[in-house]
């Protein structure tokens, strides 16, 4: 599939669809009801539209511009400067426990367990919050959860394998409960409204000349 995104297969395949699609029903070769069949020309039907009201762009950027002039840059600095040297130690500090367990032959690593439990299965429920607590502590870094990690990680995992990957990595039995623990980027929204874009353009070329 990788190498299919790769060669744009997909995005030609999406787009003819929608090329054919709109071809049909504006022919008349594609019917739907209540839409270009069986219309009831009585109906009276009004779709709430969102009006933004003037300004509020100017409004929005008035604030923004408001809050980094009236913040402190030496704080704002210091904040960012510690979160980036705690992310440059984290891969340190996962390679330093996972040293420290294979010289004690600790059961579970064959299983790829960070935190396996004296019997090498996985921590569950309280526990695992006693060790993350302990460790975040030993460590002086804010408190982790469990159920913080598993979201954090079904992202990065998200934008690296496929569904059905990261379901059997993180143990979902369903895409919907994959969705329910996935935050989405704002590049991801991005990069999804630039396809659209890219599909909206190919149609465009692809319509006869009159």
């Amino acid at each position: 599939m990788v190498a299919a995104i790769r060669e744009g297969y997909p995005q030609r395949e999406i787009a003819d669809a929608a090329y054919r699609f709109q071809r049909e029903f504006d022919a008349g070769e594609r019917r739907i009801v209540g839409v270009n069949a069986y219309v009831d020309e009585s109906e009276v039907t009004s779709v709430p539209v969102l009006s933004v009201p003037p300004g509020s762009f100017e409004a929005h950027m008035d604030r923004l511009a408001r809050t980094r002039r009236d913040r402190d840059p030496a704080a704002v600095e210091s904040a960012l400067a510690g979160l980036r040297d705690t992310l440059k130690l984290l891969p340190e500090l996962l390679e330093a426990h996972r040293r420290a367990q294979l010289e004690a032959q600790h059961p579970g690593l064959e299983l790829g367990l960070v935190f396996p439990t004296a019997k090498g299965t996985p921590h569950k429920g309280t526990p695992l919050n006693v060790v993350l607590r302990e460790a975040c502590k030993s460590l002086g870094f804010p408190r982790l959860s469990p159920h913080g990690l598993r979201r954090t990680y079904n992202n990065l995992l998200r934008q690296v394998a496929e569904g059905a990957v990261v379901r059997s990595i993180v143990g979902h039995t369903t895409e919907a409960m994959t969705e329910h623990y996935s935050v989405i980027s704002l590049n991801e929204k991005r990069a999804a409204a630039g396809k659209v874009l890219e599909l909206v353009r190919a149609t465009k070329d692809k319509e006869p000349m009159p």
